[in-house]
């Protein structure tokens, strides 16, 4: 009985998620470190600046313009706009889920 209360709930929770995530997309971005400390503390940097600026996009923070839905457009758009100012080369892929 035990087993069959866990499985429902497994299912349960699977379809909740399922159904939170309807009709969004998820961005996944890659940014290529070397494994040295320098690296890592330079990535990470990177890494917060550009999280910064693209939910400063979402809320329409530091920003004349409005706050506006992060669609896969508009995030390819600020991760090409960083790879520009940082000199870097990020992996940026939009998933529908």
């Amino acid at each position: 009985m035990a087993r069959v209360h866990v499985l429902f709930r497994s299912v349960d929770l699977s379809m909740r998620i399922r159904l939170s995530f309807k009709k969004k997309c998820m961005h996944l971005i890659c940014l290529d470190v070397e494994d040295t400390p320098e690296e890592a503390k330079n990535g990470g940097a990177y890494a917060l600046s550009l999280c910064k600026e693209i939910d400063d996009a979402a809320t329409g923070a530091n920003s004349a313009a409005p706050a506006a839905e992060l669609t896969e457009e508009r995030v390819k758009a600020i991760v090409v706009d960083f790879e520009k100012r940082h000199g870097l080369q990020l992996f940026y892929l939009g998933l529908r889920v």
